[in-house]
């Protein structure tokens, strides 16, 4: 064996291993070349699904991954890409990985219909924690199972050598190899929302006997599209292609009883078919408008009842689902009753009624009826399912299974049965037999057709889908006056928000094999080829993601200015423009104490210290700095740092641990975001700025050592500010820890500058406030944490940021000084702002505009489209006035905007001028 050839050279170098490993390793790992086709190997993947319910992003918001392949029992970082067995992952697992892995890959089983009653519902567990937990951030594709996956699951599982201990040195350093040998890599840009989306509704009906618009109505309706973990698993045999084979078949029957002559109907009969079911039962929602909110001709103002079906195979039950019973002689209950008499003809079918009332302070309704009740409207939901979250309803397990059909036949008889005994009053004569009889083979050819390919309502949104030409062919064989009607999103207020890469191919390139092959032959090749072939793929990539960024139409251009940060602004080619896009809140970065204080220390102390804090970097400045800010908000010590992005990187890793939790604002900043990635705590979100959702976080995680409730104090996109009163409420009853970071407040908001806490009357009850330097406070640079005298003392032997990184200039310390002196002598800064930000606010909201926030010198000017907020604030920039526009992804999509920062350096005229540009413009672009 080629392990005991090596033994030799591995005999010479026992006892020098560490050298043999620093030595040897490397050049195996330089010279290793990638072997495309030997090496590498493809596999079809599909992506977690990705959609935003009335602005609130679920499932997965990444795409593409180039990392290690680990397994379950192997990773622990980022840098990681899980691959693993669904049935070997249970939701807390998923939790940990979704929170601290680079990325995840989830192999299918190889035969769902071998699986376990057990197995089946392992998987349905863990598909209900992936849909409905927070949403997922890293990459989380589906693979379905292949024999050369297998072998690389085992690989990654165990290893090449599989014995518990090296026995030489050659092995070590071939476990070395093996155990980081895969490469896992899918090329793709990030997801993007999907433009141009129409979701079809399609209605037909049949007219009763007598005046149709005399006539009342019974309307049959049901959703086409289903719902998954992913959308290409989106398969809904029972959810809903039952529902879907129910009502053509109901169709196909009724429209033979209403063709001839000899039966007299006294209702007319609409059948609905739907789009974005799952998601809130948009499609009914918006055709519902359309029908009744002052269109004409309407085919269900007078409707008696609505029977909506959905999940109608599942089992031999059939639940009635009501929001509110019906009265015995209604329509409704009378329907119920026949239901109830025609199923006892079925000994294994059983009819009862579910009652649940409408919960609008829940984010999706439960059934589909409950869009009819809310529009008061009689209806009921039919379904074999007795709860709504039931997780049949969601599963990749919802394909084809045998005995199925056998049921949707049974209860199609007695659905169709019990209506038709309903409409010609009729007790106990069978109606549908002999050539009338429901057809098993009609219910089962639909069934198959729509049950064999995936239908998530991303797939389908667009107006020549082929799935909806065939359902609207359908419905035109039996019924009159098919309509099509589209849903297309509000843009400015979408209901929803599909998003594409829903497939993708996955290559996982085995790069330890390559070096396997090196280290066993010891053949040398050429360093420089291999390594311009690498240089030449990493080329290759970086030019797509930018590509990538360019398309997104999300490129940052710098624009060069040549003159110092002030509120008039000189650029690179000579203009001159006000600047109402910087951060200079109190106008302090060229005020000319504080520039000649930096001069001063600039002299006395050096330009830099090149040292670390602990090692020969603090000087006395660093210490007073420390001091007076600690006394400016009232604390006990202060630590500083290069930013306050590196303060918020330093904080979390520091304090919590696995027995943690942390529970932040789902807008914060993302220092924020970061920092939280960097701990091990159990990680949550809370909606923004509510306190319910809130409340609810800390009450799952009671059980925790420690709770941290962390937000902005004041949020920079919006200019709105965090709910602190009640956050501090929440965190004394659940003894949790609070967090703050203050950047846009401190120096400017509050009575006396003191940020927030100030603002809200509660000094000294935040915990933990983390601010920075390089905003109101001089704007130079520099962030800090200033807490409890231990907190802090701990982040001086831990904070890694801080360990790590070079200490503050000089220069920059004692410009904050000074600056930390002029704000705390006077309030004239912080009035002026004020007065500045109120002026602004009342001048451009009385001329038409919509301004965000809460009376913060951040002002929003909400425009909505991104294309318009660009070319606003391109005209702006002609007018002399420098402000940015920002739109998707920094904000939420369609929700585009001018953000305007005011400063205390402005003056009336300055403000007034802005005013006078942003009227003109707006009524040129017709916006106001």
């Amino acid at each position: 064996m080629w392990l005991e050839e090596c033994d030799s050279f591995a005999e010479l170098c026992r006892g020098y291993l560490p050298y043999y490993l620093l030595i040897v390793l490397p050049i195996f790992i330089i010279i290793s070349p990638v072997n495309p086709v030997t090496a590498s190997h493809e596999f079809p993947v599909f992506r977690m699904h990705q959609y935003d319910l009335h602005g609130v992003p679920h499932g997965c918001r990444s795409a593409p991954i180039s990392l290690e392949a680990r397994s379950l029992a192997g990773w622990s970082t980022s840098r990681h890409c899980v691959v693993a067995k669904i049935l070997d992952i249970t939701p807390s697992v998923f939790q940990s990985i979704r929170s601290k892995a680079g990325a995840l890959v989830i192999v299918l089983p190889k035969k769902i219909s071998e699986l376990t009653t057990e197995e089946k519902q392992h998987i349905m567990s863990l598909e209900e924690s992936m849909m409905y937990g927070s949403e997922t951030m890293i990459p989380v594709y589906f693979a379905p199972w292949h024999s050369e996956l297998q072998i690389i699951l085992d690989d990654i599982a165990g290893g090449f050598i599989t014995d518990e201990k090296a026995g030489s040195a050659a092995e070590a350093i071939y476990n070395s190899i093996s155990a980081s040998g895969y490469q896992v890599v899918v090329t793709t840009g990030q997801a993007l929302p999907k433009t141009e989306v129409k979701v079809a509704t399609l209605h037909g009906k049949l007219t009763g006997t007598g005046t149709e618009e005399k006539l009342p109505t019974i309307a049959i309706v049901t959703y086409y599209d289903s719902t998954g973990m992913a959308p290409e698993l989106s398969f809904g045999a029972d959810s809903n292609a039952s529902g879907v084979a129910m009502l053509l078949e109901i169709a196909r029957l009724f429209s033979a009883l209403y063709s001839t002559g000899r039966t007299r109907p006294q209702y007319n009969l609409v059948f609905i078919t739907t789009g974005a079911g799952k998601l809130n039962y948009q499609g009914s929602k918006k055709w519902l408008e359309d029908q009744l909110d002052g269109v004409e001709g309407s085919v269900i103002q007078d409707a008696a009842y609505v029977i909506c079906l959905d999940t109608v195979s599942a089992s031999n039950n059939l639940y009635v689902h009501v929001s509110k019973p019906p009265k015995e002689n209604s329509s409704g209950g009378l329907f119920y009753k026949e239901l109830k008499t025609v199923s006892q003809s079925f000994n294994t079918v059983n009819v009862d009624g579910v009652h649940k009332k409408i919960n609008l302070a829940e984010e999706t309704l439960a059934w589909e009826h409950e869009r009819y009740s809310i529009r008061r409207l009689p209806a009921a939901t039919l379904s074999t399912l007795k709860s709504h979250e039931d997780s049949t309803r969601t599963t990749i397990l919802d394909v084809s299974k045998e005995g199925q059909v056998d049921r949707l036949y049974k209860h199609t008889q007695i659905v169709s049965e019990a209506l038709a005994r309903h409409i010609y009053n009729l007790s106990s004569s069978q109606i549908f037999a002999g050539p009338l009889d429901v057809s098993k083979e009609s219910l089962s050819l639909w069934f198959n057709y729509f049950a064999s390919q995936p239908r998530a309502a991303s797939l389908l949104a667009d107006k020549n889908n082929l799935l909806v030409g065939t359902l609207k062919e359908a419905m035109a064989r039996y019924l009159g006056d098919v309509k099509v009607t589209f849903h297309t999103p509000d843009k400015q207020d979408p209901e929803f928000v599909f998003y594409d890469v829903t497939k993708a191919t996955l290559n996982v390139v085995d790069s330890a094999r390559n070096m396997y092959n090196n280290f066993k032959i010891f053949k040398f090749q050429d360093v420089r080829r291999s390594t311009n072939r690498t240089k030449s793929s990493l080329v290759a990539y970086i030019e797509s993601e930018l590509a990538t960024i360019v398309k997104a139409g999300t490129w940052k251009n710098e624009r060069i200015i040549a003159s110092p940060q002030r509120k008039e602004i000189t650029l690179s080619n000579g203009k001159k423009v006000l600047n109402f896009c910087a951060n200079n809140y109190l106008g302090l970065a060229d005020n000319k104490d504080v520039i000649n204080t930096a001069k001063i220390a600039l002299d006395k102390y050096g330009a830099g210290l090149s040292s670390v804090r602990f090692i020969c970097g603090t000087q006395e400045i660093h210490v007073e700095l420390e001091k007076k800010i600690a006394k400016f908000h009232g604390r006990e010590d202060t630590i500083l740092y290069a930013s306050c992005f590196d303060a918020n990187a330093g904080i979390f890793e520091t304090l919590l641990t696995t027995d943690d939790a942390v529970i932040s604002d789902e807008l914060n900043h993302a220092s924020i975001i970061d920092g939280i990635r960097l701990c091990k705590a159990k990680r949550y979100r809370y909606k923004h700025r509510d306190m319910t959702d809130l409340e609810n976080k800390l009450q799952e995680n009671k059980s925790a050592r420690l709770r941290l409730i962390a937000t902005d104090g004041v949020f920079s996109m919006d200019g709105t500010i965090a709910p602190l009163s009640k956050i501090i409420e929440l965190a004394k009853k659940y003894d949790a820890i609070t967090f703050v970071d203050d950047c846009h407040a401190t120096g400017f908001f509050g009575k006396t500058g003191r940020g927030t806490e100030e603002y809200f009357d509660h000094l000294g009850d935040i915990d933990i406030i983390n601010s920075t330097l390089g905003k109101a406070l001089g704007g130079a640079a520099g962030g800090y944490t200033t807490s409890k005298k231990e907190i802090v003392s701990l982040l001086r032997q831990r904070s890694r940021p801080y360990l790590f990184s070079n200490s503050i200039p000089p220069s920059v310390v004692a410009s904050a000084i000074k600056v930390m002196d002029l704000i705390t002598d006077s309030t004239k800064f912080l009035n002026r702002l004020a007065s500045n930000t109120e002026h602004f606010r009342n001048a451009m909201t009385m001329a038409g505009f919509t301004i965000s926030g809460d009376n913060h010198p951040i002002c929003p000017v909400m425009l909505g489209d991104a294309k318009l907020a660009t070319t606003f604030a391109d005209k702006m920039m002609e007018k002399g006035i420098y402000v940015i526009g920002f739109s998707y992804p920094v904000v939420p999509k369609d929700k585009a905007r001018i953000r305007v920062q005011i400063s205390a350096a402005h003056s009336t005229e300055d403000i007034d001028r802005a005013v006078n540009a942003f009227i003109q413009i707006g009524k040129e672009l017709a916006v106001i």
